[in-house]
């Protein structure tokens, strides 16, 4: 039991020591591209993993019958101050080196579910300058014309016009730009099948 804690206190040492030193060469590999985000979450969950383990065995020494002790409180909020200071920001940069291009289809796509008809507005913008699948886009503005809000159907007529290059009058109606939409659509891949 003795060499069990002598192994996991120096494991505990270790692994905060490394992940401390190591995190702002890590941070700067990440962001380069140089090494996948995955090794910013090593440090710290190896650490909350040995740290739970402590917890655990401060917890039963302190209970046994055999040897009454005191939990060492001290360590266990220096552990939780280092838990506190690693996770959220390590997390944090995980998710933004996880999250797609904002020039991405995946990345719009999510926008796309958002519950503020402005940002999915700025999508149908968007989507005329970053979609350069047209199967896709026309399945976006068509979407776009569909929603229930009348400034995402203004942005997404706005988006058509910009992409078949016409500008429609003022009074055109919704059933309209997608009968348009659609009609562009035809025209657009029987060219390309002709082309082939």
């Amino acid at each position: 039991m003795i060499l069990f804690r002598i192994i996991l206190y120096f494991s505990l040492l270790t692994t905060s020591a490394i992940t401390l030193l190591t995190r702002p060469y890590l941070l700067e590999q990440v962001r380069l591209g140089d090494l996948h985000p995955w090794w910013l979450l090593c440090g710290p969950i190896l650490f909350a993993i040995f740290f739970v383990i402590y917890i655990i065995d401060e917890f039963y020494k302190a209970n046994t019958s055999t040897q009454k002790s005191k939990v060492p409180f001290l360590s266990l909020i220096f552990g939780f101050t280092i838990l506190l200071f690693l996770l959220p920001s390590t997390f944090r940069e995980y998710r933004t080196r996880k999250t797609p291009k904002i020039t991405s289809p995946a990345f719009l796509k999510d926008l796309l579910s958002s519950k503020d008809a402005r940002v999915r507005s700025l999508v149908m913008l968007a989507s005329s300058c970053v979609l350069h699948d047209n199967n896709d886009w026309t399945n976006w503005i068509e979407t776009g014309l569909s929603d229930k809000d009348p400034m995402v159907q203004e942005a997404a007529k706005f988006a058509l016009e910009k992409r078949i290059g016409i500008h429609f009058p003022s009074d055109v109606s919704i059933e309209d730009a997608k009968n348009m939409l659609e009609n562009w659509n035809v025209s657009f891949f029987a060219e390309k099948k002709s082309l082939k």
